[in-house]
């Protein structure tokens, strides 16, 4: 079962944010940032047209939700997507919030 994130963290359609980074060349390295959010269903038709080939696209899954219907329900659908739309994309997949998962170690260390 999927659980909405809350309503304060919610990013609504589109999220965008720019880094600039300066290399060690003195050149410099220019990022965007583009946060769909992760509302799949209700934004996927306005999404589409920034999904573009030659991306690097970060899947963002909080730890908790890494189980095997999550998996296939939500990022079955982002990864469908993101082959159809841009084919051969680099995909990263971020996995978040570990040490709130109960036995995984970090917890325990954070209590104590």
């Amino acid at each position: 079962k999927r659980r909405p994130t809350a309503e304060p963290d919610r990013t609504i359609q589109l999220e965008l944010s720019a880094l600039t980074i300066r290399r060690s060349d003195e050149s410099f390295v220019h990022l965007s940032c583009w946060d769909f959010g992760g509302q799949h269903e209700a934004y996927a038709a306005v999404q589409q047209p920034y999904i573009v080939p030659g991306a690097l696209y970060l899947l963002v899954v909080p730890a908790d939700r890494a189980s095997d219907e999550y998996r296939q329900e939500v990022l079955g659908q982002w990864l469908d997507m993101l082959q159809t739309r841009a084919p051969g994309a680099a995909v990263q997949l971020v996995l978040t919030r570990v040490d709130k998962l109960e036995g995984s170690g970090a917890a325990e260390e954070q209590e104590e």
